[in-house]
């Protein structure tokens, strides 16, 4: 993926977006907002995977269309297979980017994108016995990376949005013992936010 193309495309969208005007939607400001959903990791030897998963966002809107943001997420976790069976995986991450609203006929449903760069951390626990001859290996990774979000915002009201997402944080290592070099985790997530 050239990632050179994404941020024009992303950077036209927001300049296209900002020349627009908003009639019901969002004005300009601080919001805050809380999300939950489910968290999904892309390793293999993994099960109970799609945990829950969920925080909390803020941010402030320069346009009606074009904001900067910033979450915190837990990110849901794993349990181990196979070599890993034992092993207990949680992930968190906190995220800043630019994000636009981008109206959908009215202003009161919104196509709502962001991109930014993301810190992930994913912390391996013991939770019970390895299989025989195997070492479990406890550790944290930590990884940063560029995160993007892309979903739905219905305001039902200027200062009140409901909003439904999918989120996609790099996790992992680039090498470690347990096999969960890089990878993602995918949320999708429901919540609400509100405009000052």
């Amino acid at each position: 993926m050239n990632w050179k193309n994404l941020l024009l495309a992303f950077a036209a969208s927001a300049v296209g977006a900002a020349a627009q005007a908003a009639d019901g939607g969002p004005g300009t400001g601080f919001y805050v907002g809380a999300q939950g959903g489910f968290a999904h990791y892309n390793f293999s030897n993994v099960s109970n995977n799609g945990q829950f998963g969920g925080g909390g966002y803020a941010g402030f809107l320069f346009t009606p269309n074009l904001a900067v943001e910033a979450s915190y997420n837990s990110l849901g976790g794993f349990d181990g297979e196979g070599a890993n069976t034992g092993l207990t995986a949680k992930g968190s991450g906190f995220d800043v980017g630019l994000a636009v609203y981008l109206p959908i006929g009215s202003n009161s449903l919104q196509v709502y994108a962001k991109l930014g760069v993301s810190s992930t951390t994913l912390k391996l626990s013991v939770n019970g016995s390895a299989p025989a001859g195997v070492v479990l290996v406890t550790d944290s990774y930590d990884k940063t990376s560029v995160a993007t979000s892309l979903g739905l915002v219905y305001f039902v009201h200027s200062n009140v949005g409901l909003r439904a997402a999918l989120n996609v944080y790099p996790v992992g290592g680039a090498q470690n013992d347990n096999g969960f070099n890089s990878g993602y985790a995918l949320t999708g997530t429901v919540g609400a936010e509100f405009h000052f």
